[in-house]
């Protein structure tokens, strides 16, 4: 599949979670953490499909699959920014 070279549209997405910082973090970085959470029924995202190079630059793709007829919504996007501080753990990306 040919990768589709960005349209020069931004946004950001804030959000503050009831949970350790660590935990976060993984969830945003780690594919058996990040898998769960990202799609939404009738989609589930298998770990299989979850790759992250978690550095500025990478790229990360994931796979949502329709439960009932395996249609299959690939996601690509590339981290932008990747900072761990204690204070405020970040990862910017871009699709």
């Amino acid at each position: 599949m040919a990768e589709t070279p960005p349209i020069g549209r931004e946004f950001t997405i804030t959000r503050v979670f009831d949970a350790p910082r660590e935990q976060v973090w993984k969830c945003f970085t780690e594919p058996e953490h990040f898998a769960p959470w990202f799609g939404s029924p009738p989609y589930t995202t298998p770990v299989s499909t979850v790759t992250m190079d978690v550095r500025p630059g990478g790229v990360f793709k994931a796979t949502m699959v329709h439960e009932a007829d395996g249609t299959e919504l690939p996601f690509v996007g590339h981290f932008r920014e990747v900072d761990a501080l204690d204070d405020a753990p970040r990862v910017g990306a871009i699709g």
